[in-house]
């Protein structure tokens, strides 16, 4: 009798898995407002859903092959619908519910009606929403973007559906690159403001110029910026940097009380160390980048490690420079250096960008010449004006 308990045991339903949530308010369904992620301090107002994804494993499955996605408004359970795999992300998209199951990406209504499909993922295993595109991370094979298209449906007098367009999900652009996805996070619909203000922090401080942007984890433990472009249907890396770590998660804010200028991005990563990404003028960028140079050459680093080739963008397939984002723990080392040490810092700044500054055309007018001898007189930046900017941006995280 003992045995066939313990058959009975075996043979019982596997457990289903929490996988991914978010929460949404009812209002913003069917009305194409791109995503933004609550802030998990405020209690959730009654109107509010919350989208829940599960996975159903088997004992044997290589692959979750049953879920769910729960639609709950409080603690009460509205509607719900089976899928065939596991709900790694799910998102709000064009007022629709998109979410990441197995290789596919399956939209639904918000009664959670099946509108569309797109396939063809090795692991469909982040979503990210930038305007009207859906950025999607695949496990292995980097990002795609795609775009809704709607057409008008044949007649059918027999249908119930009273919708008389169809909605087909397409593709806009894909990375070639074989960059194997761990997080990732769209910076161009969020606001600037404390609560959503990645946008301009990752455009200013990695060079991005419009909307069509994404912050990447990748599972070598670099950060890639990526842009697409419609045209030509690709995407390309425009700035990416070696963590020495793996980013598992983003979210937009900052860990800062008060923050004095714009939050940035922060990003979670395995060992438990949070990071962020904070917004740097463009008319700063070569002061700072000439203040790491410098800073490079004057600091050993742990393990006499070469600091340029730690940092540079290391995958299976490739090794790229460190390009376009600054090390702010190396930038605020200067904050603790003896004051000597930041004068002559500061000095060679000054001799650099004078420098650069003689090589400039001249002018044939005598009071506009004066001004300019005045203004090559004068130094680019001044010990305390550095302290106190690299002391603004330590103060936002």
């Amino acid at each position: 009798d003992d045995d066939d308990d313990d058959d009975d045991d075996d043979d019982s339903d596997p457990a289903e898995a929490f996988v991914a949530s978010l929460r949404r308010q009812k209002d913003s369904f069917g009305r194409g407002q791109p995503l933004r992620r609550p802030n998990p301090s405020v209690a959730p107002p009654s109107s509010s859903v919350i989208l829940v994804g599960t996975a159903v494993p088997g004992p044997t499955d290589f692959e979750p092959k049953a879920g769910r996605i729960l639609a709950f408004e409080g603690s009460t359970l509205r509607s719900s619908v089976d899928v065939a795999g596991a709900v790694y992300d799910v998102v709000v998209w064009d007022g629709k519910v998109a979410a990441a199951v197995n290789h596919a990406v399956l939209l639904f209504d918000a009664g959670l009606r099946k509108l569309a499909c797109y396939e063809g993922f090795v692991v469909a295993l982040k979503l990210a929403v930038a305007g009207p595109f859906l950025v999607v991370g695949d496990l292995m094979r980097s990002v795609t973007v795609l775009q809704l298209r709607r057409e008008r449906k044949k007649e059918n007098a027999g249908s119930d559906d009273d919708d008389p367009q169809k909605v087909i999900i397409e593709e806009v652009a894909r990375d070639y690159d074989a960059n194997w996805t761990t997080a990732l996070a769209d910076v161009s619909s969020l606001e600037s403001s404390s609560s959503s203000s990645a946008a301009q922090a990752a455009q200013e401080i990695s060079g991005l110029e419009n909307s069509n942007e994404v912050l990447l984890g990748e599972g070598s433990h670099n950060l890639l910026a990526l842009r697409w472009k419609r045209k030509g249907g690709t995407v390309e890396t425009v700035a990416c940097v070696h963590l020495g770590d793996l980013p598992s998660c983003f979210a937009a804010g900052s860990l800062a009380t008060e923050v004095s200028g714009t939050a940035g991005v922060l990003f979670g990563c395995l060992s438990g160390r949070i990071g962020c990404v904070l917004p740097v003028a463009e008319d700063r960028r070569a002061i700072l980048e000439d203040l790491q140079r410098l800073l490079v050459a004057r600091t050993r680093f742990l393990g006499d490690l070469d600091y340029y080739e730690f940092r540079a963008l290391k995958t299976e397939a490739k090794i790229d420079d460190l390009a376009a984002f600054l090390d702010g723990d190396l930038l605020e080392t200067f904050l603790d250096m003896p004051r000597a040490d930041q004068v002559a810092i500061v000095g060679e700044l000054n001799n650099t960008h004078s420098a650069s500054r003689q090589g400039l055309p001249m002018s044939d007018d005598d009071d506009v010449q004066d001004d300019q001898d005045d203004q090559d007189d004068a130094p680019i930046v001044s010990v305390d004006d550095l302290v106190a900017e690299l002391g603004d941006l330590r103060q936002q995280h």
